[in-house]
This record gives structure tokens, C-alpha cells and sequence, in this order.
């Protein structure tokens, strides 16, 4: 390799990080969370409820875990390279999201049940990921973006809890958000985590699995058609 190849390669190696940290699974419910409350709610309050429910049990809980079991070498680190130490880190984050289900459900939240579907949809994503995990490493960076970029583009219409109808603006939000899905699949390749396969695979999942929970979960939603 020469000086200029090796040049290149550390830089993209750095990009690659940037965008894996920026864009890691445990920082992405932030953006869900907060895109939702800010497009449901008008209550001050109850954005600050939604978020610092979404933060607690998607965001604080999983990284206390994660940083745990590190520091206790169950894992090697945060972003778990090994398949087959990926299976309590599994258990652990889908306990806490449930805790997260539960506390939606608890307390008063006008759109609670939004909420409550929003953390379906990563509870069932997520136990997916852990079942295929058995056998075979899947991207969960790639499912997450998958997941995160649906969501935000369901959530992003004019009429609220509908799928924003076909128009060039929603066509160049959508190539935005594949651009960035296939950025965060790149990072994860270049930084040898996972193989072209299995980030193909995260993301085409997520975006099927996302799109049909939103059409059968949420009342009065239907598959989208961009007629």
C-alpha cells in the first residue's frame, strides 16, 4: 500500500467512526422520539414526558449495560464485534424497552398509543435481529438507520399519522434518507464489522418490517402507494 492509499484509507477509516457514533443505534431513539413529540404534541410538558421516557429506556439504560458489561469483559466493546456475545446485550436492551412500553402506557401522554407503537416497532425489529443473530451477525447500526429513516418519513407529512402523499419534495426527502442509510452501511463495512450481506440485509429488513407495523399498528393507516 502507498503513502497516499494509506492516506486515503485512514481518512475514510475516521469518516467511518464519525458516522457509526453519530449515527449508533443507542442516539437514533432521540430523533425518533423527539421528532415524534415535537410533531404530536403541543404541551410543553408532555414533550419533555415523551423524551425523557424514549431517553431513559432507549437511550441511558442500554449504554449503562453496555458500558457494564464492558468494564466486566462480557463484552469487548460498546459496538459488540463478536456474534456470539451479542445475545444478552439482546436481552437486556429488549427488557429495557419493554420497561419503556410500560412506562407510555402508565402515565397520561395525549398520543400515548403512538408512542406505544413506536417502541413495538424496536421491541419486534430488535427481537428479530436477535433471533438471526443465532445463526447469522446482522447489521443492527443498518436496522436501526432502516428503522429510524421510516419512521421519520411517516412522521414528516403534512396531515399527521398518514404517509406523506408522492411529491418531489417527499421523493428528495426519501433519497436523503437512503443516502444516509447507505452512508452508515459503508462506515460499517469499511470499519470490517460487517460484510456488504449483512448491512443489505438490516436495512431492506427494517424498512419492510417498519412499513408494515406502521400500516397495522397505528388505526386508520394503510400500506402506502405513492399513486
Amino acid at each position: 500500500m502507498t503513502d497516499n492509499e494509506l492516506i486515503h484509507r485512514n481518512r475514510s477509516v475516521r469518516a467511518a467512526r464519525i458516522i457509526s457514533v453519530v449515527f449508533n443505534p443507542l442516539l437514533l431513539p432521540i430523533l425518533v422520539f423527539g421528532y415524534a413529540s415535537i410533531r404530536l404534541e403541543s404541551d410543553p410538558v408532555q414533550i419533555l414526558m415523551v423524551n425523557t421516557i424514549g431517553f431513559l429506556f432507549f437511550v441511558l439504560i442500554p449504554f449503562i449495560i453496555l458500558t457494564v458489561m464492558k468494564r466486566n469483559r462480557r463484552i469487548s466493546s460498546i459496538d459488540i464485534k463478536e456474534r456470539t456475545t451479542r445475545n444478552m446485550p439482546f436481552i437486556y436492551g429488549l427488557l429495557s424497552m419493554g420497561f419503556g412500553l410500560m412506562a407510555f402506557q402508565f402515565f397520561s401522554i395525549t398520543n400515548g398509543l403512538i408512542y406505544m407503537v413506536l417502541c413495538m416497532i424496536s421491541i419486534n425489529n430488535t427481537t428479530i435481529a436477535a433471533f438471526i443473530n443465532l445463526k447469522w451477525k446482522i447489521s443492527v447500526h443498518s436496522m436501526a438507520m432502516g428503522t429510524t429513516a421510516v419512521l421519520i418519513y411517516f412522521l414528516s407529512g403534512s396531515i399527521v399519522l398518514s404517509w406523506p402523499p408522492f411529491s418531489m419534495n417527499h421523493l428528495i426527502f426519501i433519497s436523503i434518507l437512503v443516502i444516509l442509510l447507505v452512508m452508515v452501511q459503508t462506515a460499517r463495512v469499511i470499519l470490517q464489522f460487517h460484510t456488504q450481506a449483512q448491512v443489505i440485509s438490516g436495512g431492506l429488513l427494517s424498512i419492510i418490517l417498519t412499513v408494515l407495523q406502521v400500516s397495522f399498528l397505528i388505526p386508520e393507516v394503510d400500506i402506502p402507494i405513492f399513486v
